[in-house]
């Protein structure tokens, strides 16, 4: 017999209580269930605007206390985790804000957006640093390399640049697959880079050598998300034709995990073993990827799921509902715990049809 997924899916109701700052607990599924909490950030709208800004861009920084935001109000705000406080927040671009990125230090802010412009922006006070480049097309996608000496940026062109941060001058450029490129990753051991766009391809460069290594097709439709695994050997790509596509790098092998009825528009490693993905159908859900299967299914956004962000227990993910959601995973909860809180998601576990 085959197997099935049997899920606790509260979807609207949670939705509804996470509104009004109200959560419940459901029963776990076994005993092995992973129950997480949410908090939510909602950011208010500026003056004259009649809603708060979409939130097209997060970043976590690497200390875990603070999140850098941005979105369709070309504004960039520093917020601080636990207390939600905005702590900085200024003017940034003349376009919505597409992407952004801390250096690996957590020294440096970039930005980059719809005005074609990369800026570099002091992580603490939010004051610009530099103007790294200002390009004749929207620019939606931004890396650091790990040892943040090199930024690499895509977007509505053909090609993928890279620049020295600290010489301010581009180094590298590189043609892409398609006009519309949307995603983009560096390796950890800071040799390869990948991207993705519009026609469904994803592309591999060896960066020093300047040449394509790897190139495939990915996804039927367009490319929203790609990054490699900690350990360098896998490619993970999410695109909108809901899958999301695990390649090895320089090898053919490859699996494909299934968002049914949904684009998937981002993903973000949550540790070696676990990925977690967003999509049009508003949920985040969790992977284990050794096991090929979802393990959870967060739900609260009303709108989709474009940016995600992973750091220790923590997990961020924001999108068109104009809220930012702070997900912890709590697997040490005791079972029938009847403290309150915001917990909205739940452990998946597989069962036989027969016990349906």
């Amino acid at each position: 017999m085959g197997t099935a997924w049997t899920r606790i899916d509260r979807r609207a109701a949670c939705a509804a209580l996470a509104g009004m700052g109200l959560g419940l607990i459901w029963p776990r599924l076994t005993a092995r269930a992973e129950d997480w909490t949410c908090r939510v950030i909602t950011l208010e709208a500026e003056a004259g605007a009649v809603h708060p800004p979409v939130v097209s861009a997060v970043a976590l920084h690497p200390n875990g206390k603070a999140i850098a935001l941005a979105g369709d109000d070309h504004r960039i705000r520093i917020v601080d985790i636990e207390s939600g406080k905005t702590l900085e927040q200024r003017p940034a671009h003349g376009d919505w804000v597409r992407a952004l990125a801390y250096s690996p230090t957590g020294d440096v802010l970039a930005s980059a957006g719809n005005d074609g412009r990369i800026v570099l922006w002091n992580a603490a006070s939010a004051q610009q640093l530099n103007e790294l480049a200002a390009l004749a097309h929207p620019v939606v996608a931004i890396a650091f390399n790990p040892s943040g000496q090199s930024l690499a940026s895509t977007g509505y062109a053909e090609d993928v640049r890279v620049f020295d941060v600290t010489g301010h001058k581009q180094t590298a450029r590189l043609s892409g697959p398609c006009p519309d490129m949307r995603a983009l990753a560096y390796s950890p051991d800071l040799r390869h880079l990948a991207s993705g766009g519009r026609n469904g391809i994803v592309r591999v460069w060896d960066v020093p050598a300047g040449k394509v290594i790897q190139e495939y097709k990915a996804h039927q439709r367009r490319v929203w998300g790609v990054a490699f695994s900690p350990d360098g050997r896998t490619i993970v790509s999410c695109g909108e034709d809901g899958k999301t596509r695990f390649q090895p790098l320089g090898g053919n092998d490859h699996f494909v995990l299934d968002s049914p009825g949904a684009k998937v528009m981002s993903l973000a490693y949550c540790g070696p073993e676990h990925l977690a993905t967003g999509g049009s159908d508003n949920l985040v859900r969790i992977w284990d990827v050794s096991r090929r299967a979802q393990v959870a299914e967060l739900a609260g956004h009303t709108g989709s799921v474009v940016t995600l962000a992973y750091g220790g227990n923590v997990l961020i993910s924001a999108g068109y509902d104009t809220t930012v959601r702070v997900w912890t995973s709590n697997s040490n909860l005791v079972r029938g715990s009847t403290t309150p809180s915001d917990r909205v998601g739940s452990r998946w576990e597989p069962r036989s049809r027969a016990q349906q």
